[in-house]
């Protein structure tokens, strides 16, 4: 009988001591992110992988004319259900913070995808990790990106205005759900930075 009582009072304070003691003493717990995100990101050129070598815009589909603000073509028909911002974003396999240097817009599988600024289509292609991608040149160095397409409506060469369709929404590359990944870039000389857009995007 003592011994009975004993393993009833025992297992009750085994039970609170793991409690107390938290998760795993927190040994899988992540670090936390920077404080600061950064204005710009520097990253791979995709140009490199075209064919096609920048030229001169023709003056319709300049985007940038002088002494107006830069605006926008949001990409979807419609608001996204859910955005995934530029900034930082924790990876379980890498165990570290990494930014994430465009916006995720998840939308449904198939919905058509619009550029966002005039420009010249420098790039599609399949690219790893982005899946089916489309890059857009705007002039004096821009691009947009849009990443993840289930397919696409364009051609390397051809002419958009901001707000034409390019492309669909999809899962490829290492997208784990249907969603447009978008990304505004400035080339300098060779190297490309991506930019924060998130104040630049319309809702």
């Amino acid at each position: 009988m003592q011994r009975n009582s004993l393993q009833l009072i025992t297992l009750p304070a085994i039970v609170l001591m793991m409690a107390l003691a938290g998760p795993a003493a927190d040994i899988s717990a992540q670090p936390l992110p920077p404080e600061r995100i950064p204005e710009r990101t520097g990253v791979s050129n995709l140009a490199l992988l075209s064919q096609s070598r920048p030229r001169r815009l023709p003056e319709s589909h300049r985007p940038f004319r002088k002494g107006e603000t830069l605006r926008l073509v949001y990409p979807l028909p419609q608001p996204a259900q859910e955005v995934q911002p530029y900034g930082w974003r924790y990876s379980d396999h890498r165990q570290r913070w990494r930014m994430h240097v465009g916006h995720d817009l998840i939308a449904p599988a198939a919905t058509p995808v619009r550029a966002m600024l005039s420009g010249r289509v420098q790039l599609v292609r399949s690219i790893s990790g982005y899946g089916l991608t489309v890059l857009l040149e705007h002039g004096r160095g821009w691009q947009t990106v849009y990443a993840h397409l289930q397919s696409t409506d364009v051609r390397v060469g051809q002419l958009v205005h901001a707000g034409d369709g390019i492309g669909r929404v999809g899962r490829s590359g290492s997208a784990s759900t249907d969603h447009l990944h978008v990304e505004l870039r400035r080339l300098e000389g060779r190297q490309a930075f991506a930019l924060n857009l998130g104040l630049l995007l319309p809702q």
